[in-house]
C-alpha cells in the first residue's frame, strides 16, 4: 500500500494545478497515477456527496413519493417541467421560496443600502406592509412596490 502521507502530499498539489496533471503529480510524488487518481476522484465524490446531503430538502420518503408521483405523470404522458417539480417540492415540503431566509437578508440589506445612500431617516418610512412601503425625502414621497404586488392591483 502506497505512503498515505504522500497521496495525501499529492491531492494537496492536485488541488493547486488549474489543468490536473496525474501522471507528472505522481511522478513527482513517486506513487502510482491510477493510485492517486483514485484517491482524488474518490475524496472528490465524497465532498460533492456530503455537500448534496447538507443541501439536501426532503427527506428520503419524500424523494420517493415524489418519484412515484412523476412516474405517475409520465405513465400519463405528461413529463413534468423543472418548474413543476420544484413547484411539488415546494408543496411537499410546504415552504415556499420566498421563506427563504437567504432573500429576505439579500432584501434588506439592499434596502439598508438605499437608505444609507439618500440619507433616509426612519421616521421617513412608514406604511411598511406586504406590497409597498412609503419613502419621504424631501417634499417627495415615493411609494416602493414589488411588480408582483402590482400586478395584483
Amino acid at each position: 500500500m502506497p505512503n498515505e502521507e504522500a497521496i495525501q502530499l499529492a491531492i494537496k498539489d492536485l488541488r493547486a494545478q488549474k489543468v490536473k496533471n496525474y501522471a507528472a503529480t505522481a511522478r513527482k510524488h513517486s506513487i502510482n497515477k491510477e493510485t492517486l487518481c483514485q484517491h482524488y476522484n474518490s475524496l472528490q465524490l465524497m465532498q460533492d456527496e456530503t455537500a448534496s446531503l447538507h443541501k439536501k430538502q426532503l427527506s428520503n420518503q419524500q424523494e420517493q413519493t415524489l418519484l412515484l408521483y412523476i412516474e405517475k405523470l409520465a405513465a400519463h404522458s405528461f413529463a413534468p417541467t423543472p418548474q413543476i417539480i420544484q413547484n411539488l417540492i415546494a408543496e411537499i415540503i410546504k415552504e415556499s421560496i420566498a421563506d427563504n431566509s437567504t432573500h429576505f437578508e439579500h432584501y434588506f440589506q439592499l434596502l439598508n443600502e438605499k437608505i444609507e445612500k439618500y440619507n433616509i431617516e426612519s421616521s421617513n418610512i412608514c406604511n411598511f406592509d406586504k406590497k409597498s412601503f412609503l419613502i419621504s425625502i424631501g417634499q417627495v414621497t415615493k411609494q416602493i412596490i414589488s411588480v408582483e404586488a402590482l400586478k395584483t392591483k
